[in-house]
């Protein structure tokens, strides 16, 4: 068990207030990273570097980014709203096989209520080339969304 004297403690701020990493700070004080990290932690210190050590003005993480990425964020689902929902046709049921029935050339889409495993059965017809669903159930899983940055 490692002894912490006052001295130790002392460097051991110090090499953390310059931004050193608990690995950096335990080559330095002939001790294991996991003992650093501990011994931050009851000292209140978050290991690594201090939250704002060497950051600069619009880092990825200044407020400015943020907003920007906030922002973003807003747009992009403004832009799923507007999205236009292809007129399908109804649910095709006659070809529905249940789960031990399925094998690659029958469409995985789930229908049904998967408590009820009597009333739970998948779509059953002819998948698209290479996809696990069939031409109508590919429309619904693989959607193409507008560029964001280009609006």
């Amino acid at each position: 068990m490692t002894e912490w004297t006052d001295d130790k403690v002392a460097e051991l701020r110090r090499l953390h207030a310059l931004g050193m990493s608990a690995g950096q700070i335990g080559l330095e004080l002939g001790l294991t990273r996991n003992t650093v990290g501990g011994k931050l932690h009851r000292l209140g210190l978050r290991p690594g570097a201090p939250r704002n050590a060497g950051r600069k003005p619009g880092s990825k993480n200044s407020p400015q980014q943020r907003a920007e990425r906030q922002q973003k964020s807003s747009n992009l689902r403004v832009r799923f709203e507007q999205i236009e929902v292809v007129d399908l046709p109804p649910e095709q049921s006659a070809h529905a096989v249940p789960l031990m029935k399925l094998n690659a050339n029958t469409c995985r889409w789930p229908m049904g209520d998967p408590r009820d495993l009597d009333k739970m059965r998948f779509c059953g017809t002819a998948p698209k080339n290479d996809k696990p669903y069939c031409d109508r159930h590919c429309r619904m899983a693989y959607r193409r969304y507008q560029n964001v940055e280009a609006a």
